[in-house]
């Protein structure tokens, strides 16, 4: 029956239980977020810290050498160009993975979160996993929507 005690207790178990699978989904995002944003940015760390020895080290293999001098024109420095660049996509990519986990640590900001994790998944282009698991974990955060408190106050 319709407002009966038994019917306002089952209301209330309904309400629990969707808390708990709100909760559990949060907390299932934060941690893919930061799965991915630790070794990413500790990574971009150690090869834009290091460049010429990751360069070097590629750029030293006889198997790759052969390979560049029949196929490419390719040089050392173009190698440590490249490495370059994929350290600083790397730490982009890991940098907006720590900001939309920070965004849903905090529950606010709904959009930015969003928006972090599209970009981090973007900037993963080194790994085509990545990317998908980044578009997964964006669409996870928008369905989540209802676990942020706070919106983005405009200026």
């Amino acid at each position: 029956m319709e407002g009966s005690e038994a019917d306002l207790h089952r209301k209330a178990q309904a309400q629990q239980l969707g808390d708990m699978v709100r909760e559990s989904r949060r907390t299932w995002i934060m941690f893919l977020l930061m799965i991915y944003a630790i070794p990413a940015l500790i990574w971009a760390v150690y090869v834009l810290t290091d460049t010429s020895a990751v360069a070097n080290t590629i750029w030293t293999n006889a198997d790759l050498q052969s390979w560049f001098a029949s196929h490419t024109e390719v040089t050392y420095d173009t190698i440590a160009t490249y490495i370059t660049a994929s350290g600083v996509m790397i730490a982009v990519s890991g940098g907006c993975a720590l900001i939309s986990f920070i965004c849903c640590y905090l529950r606010r900001y709904w959009i930015v979160a969003v928006a972090a994790c599209f970009l981090a998944a973007f900037f993963c282009i080194s790994s085509i996993f990545g990317v998908i698991v980044g578009i997964f974990v964006g669409w996870m955060i928008i369905t989540a929507k209802d676990t942020f408190t706070a919106p983005l106050k405009s200026v």
